[in-house]
């Protein structure tokens, strides 16, 4: 194959019949891994957001406009009165959690083909992509590879609520794919007309990339970054001012739905985002501690900063000397940058890097580092045999996690167990395994996983109430009761669940009259809370 117009146009030739057989065998291995995944269960927030979420009942116009976070719990908001730090609008994944339960119901199976097959899209957008973007031509299918295959992309194919990055990833793909179609006036058959709708199209595929997941709004500077590693800035001009303009009336409609939410989370997401950079750099070149609730490691900050300064000066300095394979690892790592930011603003509220948020952004990583490979085994005669060796152990090494790391999604035991062992200092790793030993009713399992969970964030309520929920099946009644009061305390008194469970505690304890308010409380809080009214005709004569 060789290439023409910058990196932008490509013309087809013999000598890519070896790259299809390879991008092949790349979707086979794909599916071999991934076809289990069809037997899970629902897992994580599945179950709310998807199963149990009764928003998917109701009329389809009341989903589409409605946020995400009407989407998850329509009835905590209005009741506790708490306004969203972050939301967001995407109605088009809605659709498509819709069409698949329309077509065939509840079934997880389907939800769980459903993803597989959007992976699959995703990976041959991406060879597609990587075949515009890298210079290197023996680059493009070891780029293609990484991408597929590298363990940081399980969560986002594995996990159905995670639908959203994929749908995302996949029209941005495309979009960029058009984008380079379009920058290229020299492709045969390319008049003004064409080039006018290529250019309509891609921007229509960045709007519905941003109605999947907003994740990558920053998609028109990552592609002003492409442009310039590969000097056609000019030539993308038309694209990235249509993506600006979509991305303001996208920014309109989505303010409009879903208001305006003051988070104070921008000035710490800007000040976090280059140590969230450097993190996910580490987990992708040593991808070990793969977990749902992988904790964000505030003392990379700094060293993030200085890296990007010296990057940014290296990059300022050396920019009329940079070869072209320095230009494109420039530009991988730049595109890392950009499309990890929207995310970086739930890192800081949570507090979690989760590995679907850089689902996308790992293409940047395996642009530059195919793209480093190739340079060293074409111009570095005598590091060929030590870099291929390396390159080669550390590809079978991601290959190994990746097929483990899917086997951990199978339910809610082997993954919240898998997040325990992985990262102990998450309070929420533990409640979550002990909320499914809950579930079972086994509470002296329970019980050590929630109170772990409460020495680790004390001020959670969500901890504090199923602690004492364990405690009332456990008859430990004055430690439950005690519990509970924590939990209304960090809650402002406003917790109905709490002020229910405290009154069963004081029954127990012999307390009725006390008990009888509490749970009165909880039906101040929550006029249809049906396990308190039962509670108080049994057990107050009301």
């Amino acid at each position: 194959m060789q290439k023409r117009g910058g990196g932008t146009g490509l013309v087809y030739d013999r000598g890519m019949g070896w790259e299809r057989i390879a991008v092949g065998l790349t979707l086979v291995i794909f599916v071999v891994i991934y076809a289990r995944t069809s037997d899970y269960a629902y897992v994580w927030d599945d179950v709310d957001a998807i199963a149990e979420n009764p928003i998917f009942a109701g009329p389809v116009l009341d989903g589409l406009f409605a946020t995400q976070h009407d989407h998850l719990d329509p009835a905590f908001r209005k009741l506790s009165g708490i306004k969203p730090a972050h939301d967001s609008y995407r109605p088009l994944l809605y659709l498509s959690y819709r069409a698949d339960l329309a077509l065939f119901g509840m079934s997880p199976r389907a939800m769980h083909l459903h993803n597989l097959v959007l992976g699959l899209a995703c990976i041959l957008a991406f060879y597609v992509v990587a075949s515009g973007w890298l210079l290197s031509r023996g680059a493009v299918v070891p780029a293609t590879i990484l991408f597929a295959l590298h363990p940081l992309q399980v969560e986002a194919v594995a996990y159905v609520s995670a639908r959203g990055d994929l749908l995302a990833a996949l029209f941005a793909l495309v979009a960029l794919a058009l984008a380079f179609r379009a920058a290229n006036g020299a492709s045969p058959g390319m008049t003004p007309t064409l080039r006018g709708f290529t250019i309509a199209g891609s921007t229509l595929c960045f709007v519905a990339s941003l109605l999947c997941k907003e994740a990558y709004l920053g998609l028109p500077i990552a592609l002003a970054g492409i442009a310039l590693a590969q000097a056609t800035l000019r030539r993308h001009h038309a694209v990235i001012a249509s993506w600006l303009a979509a991305l303001g009336l996208y920014l309109l409609l989505r303010f409009s739905v879903g208001g305006v939410t003051g988070s104070g989370t921008g000035a710490s997401a800007v000040l976090a985002l280059p140590g969230v950079l450097l993190q996910y750099l580490r987990i992708a070149l040593l991808p070990v501690d793969l977990s749902t609730e992988r904790l964000h490691d505030p003392s990379y900050v700094l060293p993030g900063w200085v890296a990007l300064v010296l990057f940014v000066s290296w990059v300022a300095l050396r920019r009329h000397r940079l070869g072209e394979s320095a230009r494109i690892v420039a530009s991988g790592l730049w595109w890392m940058l950009v499309l990890l930011a929207p995310s970086v603003i739930v890192v800081s509220l949570l507090g979690v890097l989760a590995d679907r948020y850089a689902y996308l952004p790992l293409a940047g990583f395996a642009v530059a580092t195919s793209t480093i490979i190739a340079s060293a085994l074409e111009n570095r005669p005598r590091l060929r045999i030590p870099v291929a060796a390396a390159a080669a152990v550390w590809a079978a090494m991601c290959l190994a996690i990746t097929v483990t790391q899917v086997g951990v999604w199978q339910s809610n035991r082997t993954l919240y167990t898998h997040a325990v062992l992985t990262e102990p200092e998450s309070a929420m790793a533990h409640y979550r395994l002990g909320h499914s030993y809950a579930r079972e009713s086994r509470w002296e399992l329970a019980v050590p996983l929630f109170e772990r969970a409460a020495k680790l964030d004390p001020s959670n309520i969500r901890v504090l109430n199923n602690l004492g929920v364990a405690y009332l099946n456990t008859q430990e009644y004055r430690l439950a009761a005690d519990t509970f009061e924590r939990a209304l305390a960090e809650s402002g008194q406003m917790h109905f669940r709490a002020w229910y469970n405290l009154g069963v505690a004081k029954m127990n304890l012999g307390d009725g009259t006390a008990a009888c308010a509490d749970v009165a409380r909880a039906l101040e809080i929550n006029p249809n809370y049906e396990a308190a009214a039962t509670f108080r005709r049994a057990s107050c004569g009301e």
